[in-house]
């Protein structure tokens, strides 16, 4: 609460999970403020690039079945990808962790799947494997590359082989129209003109429609905490079935590029340490919405924080952890 009272934040939603069961679950504020909707365990988020890691243990999974091989070139599964450059192929290896040398997004067209298409147009910024570069529209890619493979719309493999097995019958993995009313309404300052101030006014944020691999999954905080703990048992869900396998595991947790000091990048999931432990995380932003998942596999416990609108979910993750 206090949190939220510094950066004038109208909603947030967070779970603390165990190895083994849910600890807690606590929502505060409004889902919509002018209509003084209260937040409740079943609103949903918008948990935004969150959503890479559920593409990439997705993509592992078919990889452990051998239909997926990361180190081979992506145009392999997705056969109108194409970039201009004068470099080696890129691999889903690269896109997965974000060293592809694709720019972050396209911002002069929505999201569909021409921004993937549109890449073609693009020049590889620098030679696949060498650098870490955020990029969303890489994630697209595998996304689409995911429904080459599996021969299904995005959102009906997420169901089959993630929502479903983990019980996260709240969440979808895309976000429409139908969708809208049971979101947190996403909020942003009124102004875009000057720097943000908490006394600044909130006004709705523009709305979107999402189904792209890179954030197209809305959830809620009972939802997500569920998802972490398949993080805390290396890939063994509640009721001890397999969603992900070891190897596949320590593939989207490996240290395959440095993304910042004392911090990597895998698949799909960022990795850091703290008091000589391996902490698993992926923040989550969207237009309105913010998002925050942390898991600590060695002491057992997860944290995951959503707020809609301006808010640091990140450092109510961490400290729900550390307090764990």
């Amino acid at each position: 609460r206090a949190r939220m009272r510094d950066v004038n934040t109208p909603g947030m939603s967070l779970a603390i999970t165990a190895r083994d069961r849910l600890l807690y679950v606590g929502t505060y504020g409004f889902a919509n403020v002018d209509a003084q909707r209260p937040m409740t365990r079943d609103t949903l988020f918008e948990i935004g690039p969150i959503s890479k890691s559920f593409t990439s243990v997705a993509l592992l999974q078919l990889r452990d079945e051998g239909l997926f091989d990361p180190h081979a070139p992506i145009a392999r599964y997705l056969r109108w990808f194409s970039i201009k450059t004068t470099y080696a192929p890129v691999t889903g290896h690269h896109l997965m962790s974000h060293t592809a040398g694709l720019p972050r997004d396209r911002d002069d067209v929505p999201s569909s799947l021409y921004q993937a298409y549109g890449l073609r147009e693009r020049e590889a910024g620098y030679q696949p494997g060498v650098h870490y570069a955020y990029s969303n529209v890489g994630y697209q890619v595998l996304g689409y590359a995911l429904e080459a493979i599996a021969k299904r719309p995005y959102a009906d493999v997420m169901a089959e082989r993630l929502l479903r097995p983990l019980g996260m019958n709240a969440t979808e993995a895309q976000f429409t129209h139908e969708t809208r009313s049971r979101l947190a309404v996403g909020y942003v300052r009124m102004y875009d003109d000057r720097p943000s101030h908490p006394a600044h006014p909130l006004v709705p944020a523009t709305w979107l429609e999402y189904a792209a691999g890179d954030g197209g999954i809305v959830s809620t905080p009972a939802d997500m905490a569920a998802y972490a703990r398949m993080f805390l048992n290396r890939g063994i869900a509640d009721g001890g079935t397999r969603v992900l396998s070891e190897d596949g595991f320590n593939l989207l947790s490996a240290r395959a590029v440095a993304s910042g000091e004392h911090s990597w990048y895998g698949y799909g999931m960022g990795t850091s340490e703290r008091d000589g432990r391996v902490i698993l995380s992926h923040s989550g932003g969207m237009v309105g919405y913010a998002s925050m998942l942390v898991a600590d596999p060695e002491a057992g416990v997860a944290a995951v924080v959503m707020v809609n609108g301006p808010g640091n979910a990140g450092s109510v993750a961490n400290f729900a952890v550390d307090v764990a």
